[in-house]
């Protein structure tokens, strides 16, 4: 349905903006914007390990908090 799955983006968009900004950025640049691990950390300054970590931390986060929608 149209209006359920806009409504789920925007949940999952305010979701995002919600995160703290270490998991924004990162989970931004990954899945909206299609930058690699590398990419990521070179653009934050930061190692592979650490981008991996708040991509899957983001990404437990948004789980955590859409489960109620989905």
């Amino acid at each position: 349905d149209y209006y359920a799955s806009r409504g789920l983006g925007d949940v999952y968009k305010r979701q995002i903006r919600n995160l703290p900004d270490q998991f924004r950025i990162a989970i931004v640049l990954r899945e909206l914007q299609g930058l690699s691990y590398e990419e990521i950390a070179q653009a934050t300054n930061v190692n592979v390990g650490t981008v991996k970590s708040r991509i899957s931390r983001a990404r437990i986060k948004l789980q955590n908090e859409l489960r109620t929608y989905i």
